[in-house]
């Protein structure tokens, strides 16, 4: 199962592309077609034009009519996120990235394409460790053609986590043992959705990795309530990792619309928070949903994103928005911008469940 979510994931591997040459003989169009040619050209920049000035309405009138209400938490999560305080104000910068997010809500392909696949040496692991007879010389073999796997899971057997004796791990046979195939499989989702928040520039670098700890921390509080809960903890693990997939897109958009905009632009107004906390949930959702991931999943991230008007969530869906809840909070409060007396009220005010109270009170 693990191994077809995550094809899903990222989407099947490009296969090579065939080239034509082209001969001297080819037939030249004729000047009847060129002009329909010309005249097709401009009726599509201009329709491409006219949707574009539509789009940017809609965003301007959003703008100006947002009525979501953020509870207090979510608006000092975007400012952890941003690192910028609530304004009024609303930059041109935002403006331009509510018309791209808006532009590509109407237009779902465009998310999926925008995507990385998956690498082939990755493709080849995960077929391998699902394999009922599992090849270990033949994993090796994959592994160590790949340095960026290799080095990830020689860093991760390395760990107090799975290494307490602290031995000194140096090759994949070793690596293997201490992680076992559950924690490979893992280890290489991890790396490769982290490389989705990721950027070589320095537009909103904290933004990628805050997103990045919150999905990965998120996905392990998963991970471990789904355990109590006798939910799969694998499907859990993995609604973990991609619920904020769409602030991850989003963030892309950003650095995107931080390449064409003044240096003195920022994202800090109270409307885009709004704005984007609605639609990154959205994206979300679009996104598994394009991705054809398993209905239990798309309908976790939903239920999370209507959780103020729809008490009646799915058993994965509570799980996800209790998950998701404490993460927040600890980020917030690791960040010095709330208190543990506020944690506390939160909590009488959710309420949370038996267990998760318990993994709070294990992991203070």
């Amino acid at each position: 199962m693990f191994v077809s979510l995550l094809k899903k994931l990222f989407g099947r591997n490009a296969s090579a592309e065939s080239t034509e040459t082209t001969t001297n003989n080819q037939a030249t169009s004729s000047p009847i077609d060129s002009k329909r040619s010309v005249k097709s050209d401009a009726q599509e920049t201009a329709a491409l034009e006219h949707k574009n000035n539509q789009a940017r309405e809609e965003a301007l009138a959003e703008i100006e009519n947002s009525q979501i209400e953020l509870r207090r938490a979510d608006v000092l999560f975007y400012d952890y996120l941003l690192s910028t305080p609530s304004e009024g104000f609303v930059s041109k910068l935002e403006q331009e990235l509510l018309v791209n997010i808006n532009q590509i809500l109407s237009s779902p392909s465009n998310v999926v394409s925008s995507l990385p696949k998956l690498p082939h040496s990755v493709n080849k692991l995960m077929g391998l460790l699902e394999s009922d007879e599992f090849d270990l010389s033949a994993f090796c073999s994959v592994v160590e053609k790949d340095p960026t796997v290799a080095t990830q899971l020689i860093a991760v057997a390395n760990s107090a986590h799975y290494n307490p004796s602290g031995s000194d791990v140096s090759d994949i046979r070793r690596a293997f043992a201490l992680l076992g195939s559950q924690g490979v499989k893992e280890h290489v989702l991890l790396a490769y959705v982290k490389d989705l928040a990721n950027v070589p520039k320095v537009y909103y670098k904290t933004f990628g990795e805050k997103i990045w700890v919150h999905s990965d921390e998120t996905a392990v509080i998963c991970r471990e309530l789904a355990k109590q809960r006798g939910l799969d903890p694998d499907t859990g693990f993995l609604i973990g990792l991609v619920h904020d997939i769409g602030k991850i897109f989003i963030f892309k958009l950003i650095v995107e619309a931080f390449r064409k905009s003044h240096p003195d632009e920022q994202l800090g107004s109270m409307v885009i928070k709004k704005l984007l906390h609605q639609k990154s949930l959205q994206l979300s959702i679009l996104i598994t949903d394009q991705w054809q991931m398993p209905s239990v999943i798309v309908n976790a991230i939903r239920d999370l994103a209507q959780q103020a008007n729809n008490p009646n969530a799915t058993p994965y869906g509570s799980l996800l928005i209790d998950a998701n809840f404490i993460n927040e909070w600890q980020l917030l409060i690791a960040a010095g911008l709330v208190s543990n007396d506020e944690f506390e009220l939160a909590k009488l005010r959710k309420p949370l469940s038996a267990d998760a109270c318990n993994y709070i009170a294990q992991s203070e």
